[in-house]
């Protein structure tokens, strides 16, 4: 049997882990994860290692709502194009809007923004 690095097997518990930080505190979830996943961690590294998993994940929703936004601004652009035309001539001038000027987020605002559509997705937003 190949044995995994501590960080490859708190990412594939990570889900778990997150579930069991809503009920116990970081001792006790490092004990049961001692017991029954059988991956020993410290308390200050798996502290370290949630906060950077969520850093992580934080950073993923703001490149994920950029891209949505960039492309929603982009589709903007493209409704916003005035086509003009002379008689005279067979040229079309096209006139951009210029994009608003994007604001960035902080990590925890970003989560919490990631959390909160989380939580109000329903069966009705399919993408």
């Amino acid at each position: 049997m190949v044995k995994k690095k501590k960080i490859s097997r708190f990412r594939e518990l990570y889900n778990v882990i997150e579930s069991l930080l809503d009920s116990y505190t970081f001792e006790d979830v490092t004990k049961l994860l001692k017991d029954d996943y059988d991956l020993s961690l410290s308390t200050g590294t798996l502290k370290n290692y949630v906060y950077q998993h969520r850093q992580y994940l934080s950073s993923l929703a703001v490149e994920s709502e950029q891209n949505k936004s960039q492309d929603h601004s982009s589709i903007e652009t493209n409704k916003s194009l005035v086509y003009e035309s002379n008689d005279t001539s067979s040229e079309v001038e096209v006139e951009e809007k210029p994009k608003p000027p994007q604001r960035k987020m902080s990590a925890d605002e970003a989560l919490a923004q990631f959390k909160e559509r989380q939580a109000n997705k329903s069966l009705f937003d399919k993408k």
